[in-house]
Parts: C-alpha cells; sequence; structure tokens
C-alpha cells in the first residue's frame, strides 16, 4: 500500500511537473527526451498496474467503474508507445506508427475504449445498476 501510494504521488507529482512545463514556462513545441517519455510511461502504467489490485470484480454493481480502472495500464502504455512514435519524436522515433505491432496495439486499444464505454452505457444510471451512480436522481426537475 505504501509503495503503491508513493508511486501514485510521484505520478501526480511528474504530472504536474510537465503541465507546469508544457502550459506555463515553455509551450507544445519544445520536445521532451526520449528518457524523460519512456520514464514516464512506465511510471503511469505502474500506478495502474498497482491500482488494479484494488477492485472488486466479484461485485457487479462496480463493473462500470472497474472498466475504467483495470485497463488503464495498457492504455498508458499506448500513450507511451505513442509518444515514442514519428507523431512525438520525429524523424528520431523508436517506433514506427506504421509499423503492423503498432498499428495492432492502436486497434486493440481503440476496442478497449470502445468496450468501457459500452460499459458504462449499459451500467450506469440507476442506483440498482451501480453502487455510484454518476446521474443526478432529480434531473428533470
Amino acid at each position: 500500500r505504501i509503495l503503491h501510494s508513493s508511486i501514485g504521488t510521484a505520478s501526480l507529482l511528474v504530472g504536474l511537473h510537465h503541465m507546469v512545463h508544457i502550459l506555463i514556462l515553455h509551450g507544445f513545441c519544445d520536445s521532451i527526451k526520449k528518457s524523460t517519455i519512456v520514464f514516464t510511461g512506465i511510471l503511469h502504467a505502474l500506478v495502474g498496474v498497482f491500482g488494479v489490485r484494488r477492485l472488486n470484480f466479484r461485485n457487479e454493481r462496480e463493473a462500470a467503474r472497474n472498466a475504467m480502472f483495470w485497463p488503464a495500464p495498457i492504455q498508458n502504455s499506448w500513450l507511451a508507445s505513442a509518444s515514442v512514435t514519428e507523431w512525438g519524436l520525429g524523424s528520431k522515433a523508436l517506433l514506427s506508427m506504421f509499423s503492423l505491432p503498432f498499428a495492432a496495439f492502436t486497434i486493440f486499444n481503440l476496442g478497449l475504449t470502445l468496450w468501457q464505454l459500452s460499459e458504462i452505457k449499459t451500467k450506469t444510471g440507476k442506483s440498482s445498476k451501480t453502487k455510484d451512480t454518476i446521474w443526478f436522481e432529480d434531473s428533470m426537475k
């Protein structure tokens, strides 16, 4: 638990640093070093991996919430991978966005995202379906 909290805090601090760096200090056009991209991707994926063990997969009322959490390490890995392609690094790319493995990983992630959306659509909206509803009970008033 302490390890998960430490990695989670580090992830938040790294994200805050990047946000300040990009939005306030330098802008979107500055390049980020390959090692920073890889380190950040690994860190964010680890946070997701450590968070998965807290999920209660036996409780059907938490299915929509779980659907948003367990794919996070996979999706974070895709984001880090995309950042080291031509899209993120130009001619200095570590991976090609046109390669078959990257394209397959992209298609898999798109499918995973569509599945997540279907879980939210079908398993939320009524307190009988979910533990924590995101919908307001008196939304028509």
